[in-house]
């Protein structure tokens, strides 16, 4: 319950006022680090304070990166492929959640309860670095689009 209140408080009202202060790329950026590091974070908290702030660290991450993605991709694409674009994340995001579950349990199984969480932030730190590297690029690749 609380990770769902905070998701509808932060994307019913927090998220507008964040992308008109900082822009699609840098909230993309900033979710994919937040949900990375909330998941490195689980592991260490052994007490519910602690538990939830990691929790609350996970879920802004995951609001900022999957709105921001979302925005960027139909912003990106041509009129008439936005649609497709849109199908295929939805798409992905569906295989994510029967692949994640399934590779996490095996995780846990094989390299222990932790494992599933620090692979993830892993991962995540991963993807951070590919968008930093590539942040120029889809700026002026959104310039372009907007002229």
């Amino acid at each position: 319950m609380f990770c769902g209140v905070l998701a509808t408080i932060i994307q019913g009202g927090m998220l507008g006022i964040l992308n008109k202060k900082f822009g699609e790329v840098n909230l993309l950026v900033s979710g994919i680090f937040c949900l990375g590091l909330g998941l490195f974070l689980i592991p260490f908290s052994p007490t519910l304070i602690l538990f939830l702030g990691a929790m609350s660290c996970t879920v802004i991450g995951e609001c900022l990166f999957k709105t921001a993605t979302r925005s960027l991709l139909s912003q990106l694409a041509k009129a008439h492929e936005t649609g497709k674009i849109l199908g295929i994340v939805q798409s992905a995001s569906s295989l994510g959640m029967i692949a994640g579950p399934a590779l996490g349990g095996f995780t846990f199984v094989v390299m222990g309860k932790d494992s599933p969480f620090f692979n993830g932030a892993i991962l995540m730190l991963i993807v951070t670095v590919i968008y930093l590297f590539n942040m120029k690029q889809i700026r002026l690749e959104l310039r372009t689009q907007r002229k």
